[in-house]
């Protein structure tokens, strides 16, 4: 399995936290991560998905369920090991 890196960002835009996900490419992998967000109650609003020959580099533009970023830090925690454990179980 490759290395996974999720780093999530409340900095780049005023309006959404945006979760940077870097991982090997395989089959399912865009669906693992948007699932994932979904079930830590990150709503997806945007996505930027840039596919390499071995990797994936992708950026996801995420509101809380009342439409704010999400800035509460377990919060944040949860988002990226959350996202970095699903990949890792399943590459």
């Amino acid at each position: 399995p490759g290395t996974v890196r999720v780093e999530v960002d409340n900095t780049i835009t005023d309006f959404f936290t945006v979760v940077e996900v870097l991982a090997t490419d395989r089959k399912g992998v865009l669906y693992d991560i948007a699932h994932e967000l979904n079930v830590l109650g990150a709503e997806i609003h945007q996505a930027r998905v840039a596919t390499h020959p071995d990797h994936i580099s992708d950026l996801f533009y995420v509101r809380d369920d009342t439409g704010g970023k999400i800035t509460d830090s377990e919060r944040i925690e949860a988002i990226e090991d959350g996202i970095r454990r699903k990949l890792s179980e399943t590459s």
